[in-house]
This record gives C-alpha cells, sequence and structure tokens, in this order.
C-alpha cells in the first residue's frame, strides 16, 4: 500500500516532466540520423559537458549516446532520493521503486584480502551518469593533485589551468554577497554554499566542536581554494532543494526553450557495442538497442562520426568499450575472441579508488538523524515531506540535503599541506552502501583514503556489450594503505567519543576497542573496507607504457578516438572526483576543438 502512495506522488512528478522531456525531444529525431560530427559515448558526468561545449559551435552536429533512460525520476531531483537508488533494494530488486534501472549496480569478483566478499560499485545509469545518484558533494581536490599530473609529462594539466576550467563552469550562490574569487558565476553549473542553513545544523555543530578537540582542525569556510586541510560544511551542486546534476546544468537547457540547439541529438536506452575502426582511425560507433529496465531490445543501428568518436562512460566502462573494439591488451582479447584492433596494455588496468570505512554511534535522541531502521518504506512520506518543505522553506528539509553536510581533510602523517584522508559526517547509521539493514538510530563518520598505492584492474567478463565488466579493486592489499587506514579509523572514533558528542551518544564500546586491540581494528577494516564511489585511472593519460591517452586525450595508436572521463586520471584526487570530472571535460571540449580544426 504504501508503495502504491508512493507512484501515486511519483505518477504526478513523472507526468510532469515527461511533459518537459516530450518538448525537450523535439529536436530529436525519430529516426537515429545515420552520421554526426561528434559522437559521444556516454551522457554522464562528463559527456553533458561535451555536450554543450562541442554542440556551442552551430556548424557542426552532435550526438550524445546513452544507454540508460531519461533522469526522470524524483528520486532523481530529490537529493537524498539517492539512498533509494544506491543500494539494489532501489534500483532492480525487492524493494524496487522505479521502473528504470537508475544504477549499474556493479558487483566486483570475490577478493581474499578482504573476506572472500565482492565488492559493490553502483554507477549512475541514466542521463547525468552518477552526478544523478551521488552525493552532490562539490570537491576540487588538493591543488598539488592537478600540479602532479603536468609533472607526469602531461603538457597544459596544472592547478591553475585546472582552477580557470572550474571557475568557468561554476555558478556559486552562498548568503555571502560579497566576492569570491576562487569561485565563477556566470557558469553553468550550480554550486551552493549555506553552511548555516541546515536541519542538522545542531548535529554538525557538534562534529565541528569534536573535529577540533579530537584532531585540532580548524574550521574552514572554504577548502575548495587548493589547500585542503580542516573541517567544513561541503559545497555542493543542489538547487533550492533539488539535485543539480551535470545534465540538469549542462544538457537539458540546450533541448528545449530559447537556448534549444538543433545540432545537438541526445539519444537513450542505447548501449554502445563498440566502436568501429578503419586503418587505426575510429569511424563510428555500432549500437543495440536496451530498454529502461536494462532488458535488450530489439533494434541496433550504426552512427558514422564525421570528426571524433569521444568515449565518456565512466571509469568502469570506457575501457569495457574500448576493449569490445578490439583495444586493449592482445592477451585480455585474445582470451575473449576479439580480434586485436590496436594492442594497448594500459586499457582497463591501473584501477584506482577511495577505499572508504566508516565507524558508527547509537544516539539517545533521533533528533537531526536519518532514522534508517525504517527504509525503504518510509518513502511515500518522505515524498510528500520533500514535496511540502520544497514549496515553502526547503533548507529545512532533512530531504531537500545531502546524505553529508560537513566533513574534515586530515593528515595522518602530521603534514596538514597535504592531507591524506577525508572525513565525512552521515546523519545516519548504515552498513554496506544501505544495503544491509540497520537496527538503531545514529550518526557515522566515514574515512577515505585519499591516495592509496593499491590498484586493481576493469577486464571484459565476455565480448558481450550487456555483460557487465570484471572488477577487481584490490583495496588493502599493500601494506602502506592499511597502516593509514589504521591511523584514520583510529582518529575517527576519536572524533566520536570525545566530549562534544558524550550528550547525545549512546553505548561506545566498540568505539574503544578499535582505539585499543590493533589486531582487533584491522579485522574491522578488513571486513568493511568499501568504495566511496571514486574509480579513476583504467585509461590513464601519460605517455608510458602503460597510458593509454595523451595529453590531448586521444588515445594513442588510433586516430580520431578521444577517452574524456574519469578513467583518463593518472592519479587519484584528493577528494571527491565528480566536479575534477567535469573539469576534465571542460578542457578537453577545448583541447578537441584545436585538434579537429
Amino acid at each position: 500500500k504504501l508503495q502504491f502512495l508512493y507512484f501515486i506522488g511519483e505518477a504526478g512528478q513523472h507526468t510532469q516532466q515527461k511533459i518537459k522531456l516530450t518538448n525537450m525531444r523535439a529536436n530529436t529525431p525519430l529516426l537515429v540520423k545515420s552520421a554526426y560530427d561528434y559522437v559521444i559515448v556516454g551522457g554522464g558526468s562528463a559527456g553533458c559537458v561535451l555536450a554543450n561545449r562541442l554542440s556551442a559551435d552551430p556548424n557542426v552536429t552532435v550526438a550524445l549516446v546513452e544507454a540508460g533512460p531519461e533522469d526522470s525520476s524524483v528520486c532523481i531531483s530529490m537529493p537524498l532520493g539517492l539512498g533509494f537508488i544506491l543500494p539494489t533494494w532501489g534500483g532492480n530488486a525487492k524493494y524496487r521503486l522505479t521502473k528504470d534501472k537508475l544504477n549499474w549496480g556493479f558487483e566486483g569478483e570475490v577478493e581474499d584480502v578482504v573476506g572472500n566478499r565482492k565488492l559493490y560499485q553502483p554507477r549512475g545509469r541514466c542521463l547525468g551518469g552518477s552526478s544523478s545518484i551521488n552525493a552532490m558533494l562539490y570537491v576540487r581536490g588538493h591543488k598539488a593533485d592537478y600540479d602532479d599530473w603536468g609533472k607526469l609529462g602531461n603538457r597544459g594539466w596544472d592547478w591553475p589551468t585546472a582552477l580557470d576550467a572550474f571557475k568557468s563552469m561554476e555558478n556559486f550562490v552562498t548568503p555571502d554577497s560579497g566576492p569570491h574569487p576562487a569561485h565563477g558565476t556566470d557558469g553553468e553549473l550550480t554550486v551552493e554554499h549555506y553552511p548555516t542553513v541546515n536541519p542538522q545544523k545542531d548535529l554538525d555543530t557538534i562534529f565541528m566542536k569534536a573535529s577540533k578537540e579530537a584532531l585540532g582542525l580548524d574550521y574552514i569556510d572554504d577548502y575548495n581554494t587548493g589547500d585542503t586541510h580542516g573541517c567544513f560544511w561541503y559545497q555542493k551542486t543542489t538547487l533550492e532543494g533539488r539535485r543539480f546534476s551535470s545534465a540538469r546544468a549542462f544538457l537539458h537547457p540546450l533541448r528545449s526553450g530559447p537556448l534549444m540547439r538543433p545540432n545537438l541529438t541526445v539519444l537513450t536506452n542505447k548501449q554502445i557495442a563498440k566502436v568501429n575502426v578503419t586503418d587505426k582511425t575510429a569511424t563510428g560507433i555500432d549500437w543495440i538497442e536496451v530498454k529502461p529496465n536494462g532488458k535488450r531490445g530489439s533494434a541496433a543501428g550504426t552512427i558514422t562520426a564525421n570528426r571524433r568518436v569521444i568515449i565518456s562512460a565512466g571509469a568502469l566502462q570506457s575501457p569495457q568499450i574500448l576493449q569490445l573494439s578490439g583495444i586493449g591488451s592482445r592477451s585480455d582479447l585474445q582470451e575473449h575472441g576479439i580480434d586485436v584492433v590496436h594492442h594497448l596494455p594500459g586499457v582497463g588496468a591501473h584501477l584506482l579508488d577511495h577505499a572508504d570505512v566508516g565507524v558508527t554511534s547509537d544516539i539517545n535522541t533521533k533528533a537531526g538523524v536519518l532514522d534508517a531502521t525504517t527504509l525503504p518504506w518510509r518513502l511515500p512520506g518522505v515524498y510528500m515531506e520533500y514535496l511540502r518543505w520544497k514549496k515553502g522553506d526547503w533548507q529545512h528539509s532533512m530531504w531537500s540535503k545531502s546524505a553529508t553536510e560537513c566533513g574534515y581533510f586530515y593528515s595522518t602523517c602530521g603534514n596538514p599541506s597535504r592531507p591524506d584522508i577525508q572525513g565525512h559526517f552521515v546523519p545516519a547509521k548504515f552498513k554496506n552502501h544501505a544495503r544491509d539493514p540497520v537496527t538503531s538510530a545514529g550518526y557515522s563518520l566515514k574515512s577515505c583514503l585519499l591516495y592509496p598505492k593499491s590498484q586493481g584492474y576493469a577486464k571484459l567478463n565476455s565480448k558481450d556489450p550487456l555483460e557487465a565488466p570484471r572488477l577487481r579493486m584490490n583495496f588493502m592489499k599493500e601494506r602502506e594503505d592499511m597502516e593509514v587506514m589504521k591511523k584514520a579509523v583510529r582518529a575517527a572514533a576519536c572524533v566520536l567519543l570525545s566530549k562534544p558528542f558524550d550528550r547525545i551518544r549512546k553505548g561506545d564500546g566498540d568505539l574503544r576497542t578499535l582505539l585499543s586491540d590493533d589486531a582487533a581494528l584491522e579485522k574491522y577494516i578488513l571486513a568493511n573496507v568499501e568504495t566511496l564511489y571514486h574509480p579513476v585511472g583504467t585509461c590513464k593519460m601519460g605517455a608510458d607504457d602503460m597510458a593509454v591517452v595523451d595529453a590531448d586525450l586521444s588515445v594513442h595508436g588510433i586516430n580520431r578516438l578521444s577517452v574524456v572521463d574519469a578513467s583518463v586520471f593518472p592519479t587519484l584526487i584528493g577528494g571527491n572526483t565528480n566536479a575534477p570530472t567535469m573539469m576534465v571535460a571542460n578542457i578537453a571540449a577545448r583541447k578537441i576543438k584545436a585538434l579537429d580544426a
């Protein structure tokens, strides 16, 4: 009955949004054209930016091809709706809340280091990609991250260049009307910073005080200036209580109304089978129809790219597309009976991700926390509450906020000039990406390893393009990662055990065990380490033998083929990767225009 009530509510939302989407599709032919100048594979965080920038020239035609459906679900637009997409019960299982499969929900290989577990990798499967299902945190990273890219031989990549690209795409919104020299205000992407308007402000304030007492961290107003050490309220890609994804910022305004671009075509529900290559030159793509629920459709076709094919399918699927196209390690391709078009051993290797471990505490009051013990059955009431607040004082609705509103950057090695840990304070208890039930209300502090040494891979399971890639993260494989994570988890436990939390904390035995028993701490880390959803590096930029693309993001050895997404990062960014991914696409568009001039 509750689900029925929810669907009534969602139906109203869908009706309004589908009317708008019908208008948006006015520039999309009923029949797919056979050729475009640029064919962008993947309508995610990077793909939407590329579609915007490349279609700005009215003399070129651009096709954006997305495997998933439109991003019309209320679970996307409502910020905390991610809690109903991120777990498998929110996407495709018993408690499925939307007919569309919005989350790829990949499962990795069994990994012995972490207790023979399969590590879960949720990724966005709709327009906007993972920017449609993430926590909306706008984090650039540390300035040295980008200087490192340049030092690795990647000409034109450094902090000043990255900063200009960040600023040019931002519309920075804050109650402070004064100048913000580190931010832009004329871009498409709205970034909000309302640190004092928060339904869980009291709880977050306790966290801030505890971070100062336990770790000596000072409050910083803006961690996006390039120096990150301290505690803070997160900046977010939201606008007045709604998610502001890459699709909403860069794509949808161009599909209807006064900004509509007839030279831009958006094609959804089309899975890429392969990139066609003739004489070491990319000529187009083959696609197959995929229904919104992820099942194979009956249609298929080919699209020719007159100028360039650009793969922007993300760090887990861009290497899969290259491999399906015969571009990759010779041995990997031959294992699946794929003809070798170009031997490029780095494809799918060098998988880096932010390993994350959370500690939790029960709370003696439910004020200011999200009671996860009743999810998913609360969604009908949640939706009605969200609509009520959205019409009025949306700033005080829990459901118009991110899952984490505040956090810190912290150094475990005593070097505050470049923190190696990021903390996310969450006003809820959850386990295993909210897929496992919890029995009590509380709060969590998650510790993210910013610069891991361990590397994994993304390879093929088969040559079927609809089969998920074979993933191995190798978290904690390198001993150095474990030593840093132990310091990080101890630091988080100290924060939750500090005096500011005394009046709301209910019990502390498990936290104290993590501080006193080293063997128990290691066991806890290996049993609980998960991804923080930031995979990068599987088509890394560089000039070494394992590099896949050059500094212009063109694939080595193949003409008119580029990769533009987080897979090209040669190293991990010291922070969330969504904003850097859009920044890379912003720079890449300029590079591609120069290459094809």
